[in-house]
């Protein structure tokens, strides 16, 4: 963002105004209109950015605007006296506190003690990436527990903290009767204590164990066995250390969840354990609740595919992730079966390297009614389900498509013209369609279809044989002409000079006021020279253009 349009930027509605972005010479202006008094939804500062003069310049800023939610990328520019000064700063008004990269040493104690002690209205508290001594841990579990009674949600993201701290800091969280959200990720010594001691969290809401977490099967039979009913609506597992026995746990845990709306199941706990949690779906009542399910990476087969949605209905479902799941055509059969006994409208379909083939894909073409993100990515489904899945959505009638990602599916030409008539009646905002065997003749059905229709803000066509040709319709038809497209990936499509040159040609027509912000080329198809010539176009487009491109030759006048 330019500094000339940071004023407009910041207002009194929802804001993001991120200073990472910003020179220090910027820091004056973000420094004048927080003095000014403006409110601001969302301050984000990566205070690495400057040194400990800007830092405390934008902190001390802030006593005259009203900062609904604060986020620091701190390092080690916050400093003793940076803590001090944003308790100074920051009024009862603060609701969310995010601290990122911060090495806590034990002379931040106190003001940091008087931070919290300033900002009681937090509802949301969140420390990523932080570390502590065996001081601050201490301090930590006192604070948050007598400081910050309103807090509702706490996330803890890569915190150097051992089971028996972390069980210590949660064991503290008894009292506060507001809680409801509890996110921890990437905790290397999540055992036992922490399980039971998340036992004792009776209102929570929303639990999430997600990626790298070390929670095993005694951790997880510890929380199954030790929890009450729970009144969880959002249960999320990411990739942990769950076999077989933390999985008939997990189903034991979720037998007695039966409000769930989301639910995200552990990666790799295999069939086996996928049974018997649809099972307990099925018998806990949650499925007919359920808005989201995640599957993804279960390392289910075929059969345990069809076992979890043979005899179950979902009939509120919007979101469905099966990726990374052997499910087969057969399995996708099943699922489509499922979705139309259940009659859910869903949304949002991931089922990326689920091993279907054009079978499968024209099965699950029959729940797309609804359907706002597709993601069938490397799936062998060919030209012939290609068409059909993209003529199931015309039929549909879809007016408006989040994202279509075809990717990786081998539609070719034919394929391709199909995504043309698609784009000529429906609103994508983004579509991918990289290394499917699109020529030239496939190219310039897609970019007609972008040219009369000016309908998509990104486009990826990566890893297609488009050649010259090819590259002189995308030239044509996206680049100089179509006014919404703001993202075009078009890396290795086997472009030579004339393909390079049309390229280069459309980009100096639309210096004067195209909309692209970000492009992606392949570095080897273009020479030193028109490299330079790239970069002189994205420095002087007067909106700044980005283009993102790969220089790795060597300079040919270098030593």
């Amino acid at each position: 963002m330019n500094l000339s349009n940071l004023a407009s930027f910041v207002t009194n509605t929802e804001t993001l105004v991120n200073a990472g972005y910003f020179e220090p010479r910027g820091v004056p202006v973000l420094v004048s209109l927080l003095t000014s008094g403006v409110e601001v939804e969302h301050l984000r500062l990566l205070l690495c950015a400057f040194d400990s003069e800007f830092s405390a310049d934008l902190v001390c800023a802030m006593k005259h605007s009203i900062v609904r939610s604060l986020a620091l990328k701190a390092y080690d520019v916050c400093t003793d006296e940076i803590y001090k000064k944003l308790a100074e700063s920051i009024g009862t008004q603060l609701e969310r506190l995010e601290i990122e990269n911060a090495d806590f040493h034990l002379n931040y104690v106190a003001s940091f003690q008087a931070l919290l002690a300033r900002c009681t209205g937090i509802t949301h508290l969140a420390l990523n990436q932080c570390e502590f001594d065996a001081q601050w841990k201490w301090m930590l579990d006192s604070t948050i527990a007598s400081q910050l009674q309103s807090l509702e949600s706490l996330k803890l993201c890569y915190v150097d903290m051992n089971d028996s701290s972390l069980a210590k800091l949660l064991g503290e969280l008894h009292g506060l009767i507001h809680l409801s959200e509890l996110i921890i990720l990437g905790c290397k010594d999540f055992g036992k204590g922490c399980a039971a001691a998340i036992c004792g969290l009776t209102r929570l809401k929303r639990l999430e164990l997600g990626n790298h977490n070390s929670l095993d099967d005694d951790g997880m039979t510890a929380l199954a066995e030790g929890s009450p009913v729970f009144v969880l609506r959002w249960l999320i597992f990411g990739c942990n250390s769950i076999g077989p026995v933390g999985g008939a746990s997990l189903a034991r845990m979720i037998a007695r969840c039966p409000n769930l709306c989301e639910l995200g199941l552990p990666k790799k706990i295999g069939p086996d354990a996928a049974r018997k949690l649809g099972e307990a779906v099925k018998h806990s009542g949650c499925a007919r609740s359920l808005c989201k399910l995640n599957i993804a990476e279960c390392e289910l087969d075929q059969t345990g595919v069809v076992d979890l949605f043979s005899a179950t209905n979902f009939p509120a479902l919007t979101l469905l992730n099966m990726s990374y799941n052997a499910a087969g055509d057969a399995g996708a059969k099943t699922v489509s079966d499922c979705l139309l006994r259940s009659q859910a409208k869903l949304e949002e379909l991931h089922a990326e390297y689920v091993k279907i083939t054009a079978v499968g894909a024209v099965d699950l073409s029959r729940v797309f009614g609804s359907i706002l993100i597709l993601n069938l990515r490397d799936n062998q489904i060919g030209p012939e389900g290609g068409v059909t899945v993209i003529n199931q959505l015309i039929s549909a009638k879809r007016r408006h498509l989040k994202e279509l990602n075809l990717s990786l599916c081998n539609l070719g030409d034919i394929g391709a013209e199909a995504v043309g008539r698609l784009i000529g009646c429906c609103r994508c905002r983004r579509i991918l369609l990289s290394d499917n065997n699109i020529h030239a003749a496939g190219a310039k059905a897609i970019t007609d279809a972008c040219k009369a229709a000016q309908k998509i803000d990104m486009l990826s066509l990566n890893e297609n044989p488009i050649g010259d040709q090819g590259a002189g319709y995308i030239a044509e038809g996206i680049i100089k002409t179509n006014r919404a497209v703001e993202e075009l990936e078009i890396s290795n499509i086997g472009i030579g000079d004339s393909g390079v040159s049309s390229i280069i040609a459309a980009l100096k027509e639309m210096n004067r006021e195209g909309p692209l912000m970000h492009l992606m080329l392949r570095e080897e198809e273009f020479t030193w020279e028109q490299r330079e010539v790239l970069e002189q176009l994205a420095r002087g487009g007067r909106n700044q253009w980005q283009f993102g491109i790969y220089f790795d030759c060597p300079d040919p006048n270098a030593n």
